[in-house]
C-alpha cells in the first residue's frame, strides 16, 4: 500500500504544475497539491493496486488518501524538527527549557 502511495508522492512532487502555487517550489506538503491532482493520484492507485492491497481500498478512498497523506507527512520536515529539539534539549537543557517556556 505504501509503495503505491510513495510512487504517487514522487509523481505529485516532481512536477510543480501539481501545486496550488507553482511558484512556491518544493518541498511540497499535502495541502500544497491541487485537489484534482490528488483525485487523479487516488484513481491511479485504485486502478493499479495489487490483488492484496485492492481489498483494503474496497473499504473506501479514505484508505488511499490516508496512505498518501502519511507519505507526505513523513517527508515534510516535521520529524526533523522533533529530532533537532531533542538534540538541543540533550545538549543544553537549561537553554532549551527557557526558550520553550518551561
Amino acid at each position: 500500500m505504501m509503495a503505491e502511495a510513495e510512487y504517487q508522492f514522487k509523481e505529485l512532487t516532481n512536477n510543480n504544475t501539481n501545486a496550488v502555487d507553482p511558484a512556491r517550489g518544493p518541498p511540497y506538503k499535502w495541502a500544497d497539491i491541487q485537489r484534482s491532482r490528488k483525485d487523479m493520484a487516488v484513481a491511479w492507485i485504485r486502478q493499479n493496486a495489487s490483488a492484496i492491497t485492492s481489498r483494503y481500498y474496497e473499504l473506501g478512498d479514505w484508505v488511499i488518501i490516508w496512505c498518501l497523506y502519511t507519505v507526505f507527512r513523513n517527508r515534510d520536515g516535521r520529524r526533523d524538527n522533533t529530532i533537532q529539539q531533542r538534540q538541543c534539549e540533550e545538549d543544553n537543557p537549561r537553554v532549551f527549557n527557557a526558550t520553550m517556556g518551561k
